[in-house]
Order: C-alpha cells, then structure tokens, then sequence
C-alpha cells in the first residue's frame, strides 16, 4: 500500500524540488536568457503538476460520483486517466531531466541520453 500511495505522490516530490533548484539557479545568476529559460521551467513544472491532478481528481472523484449515481461505467475513466499519469511521469523523467541543463544553457550538446 505504501508503494502504491508513494507512485501517486512522487510526481509532486519530484516537480516542487525540482522547482526549488530552479529558483535557487534563477536567484544565482546568469545571464538573462538562461533566467528567462528558467522561468519556463519553471512554468512547465507547475503546468505538469496542474496535469497530474486533473488525471490523480478524475481517477479518484468520477467513480466515486459513479457509484453514488448506481452507474458502472464511471470506472472507464481509469481507462484514459492511469495512462496518461503513466506517460505524463515517464516524459517527465525520461525526457525532462535530461533536457533540462541543455535547454538552459541552449546547447543541444548537453542532452543527457
């Protein structure tokens, strides 16, 4: 049970970290594009967080109201929401992470693959 809670709450863990480092980068310096690249990354984590709760809700709360109107098929809505919480996560650590330094500094060279 513990795992399974720590699957759905990690994505949060990871995105506000990740926008604490990029807040402490952004207060550091650098020159204004990178401050600017930053900032969207910063946009981009809580655009990314904002989706994950949208898919976590409608997973959670649509059967639930399902179940209150004696319909079944408000359990579909796992259908659509698990995969899409499964492909926003693996795009976020799989692709995200390893871009990040790369989009900042604007050298496509830096691409962790």
């Amino acid at each position: 049970m513990n795992a399974f809670v720590k699957w759905f709450i990690d994505p949060y863990t990871t995105a506000a970290s990740e926008m604490r480092l990029l807040a402490g980068r952004k207060r550091q310096g650098g020159t204004d594009e990178e401050k600017q690249r930053i900032g969207q990354l910063i946009t981009f984590n809580l655009a990314f967080i904002i989706l994950f709760s949208v898919f976590l809700a409608a997973a959670i709360i649509y059967p639930v109201i399902s179940l209150v109107m004696g319909n079944w098929y408000g359990f579909g809505i796992w259908v659509i929401s698990i995969p899409m919480m499964l492909l926003a996560k693996a795009v976020y650590k799989n692709r995200y992470l390893s871009r990040r330094d790369a989009f900042i500094k604007g050298d496509p060279d830096l691409i962790n693959r």
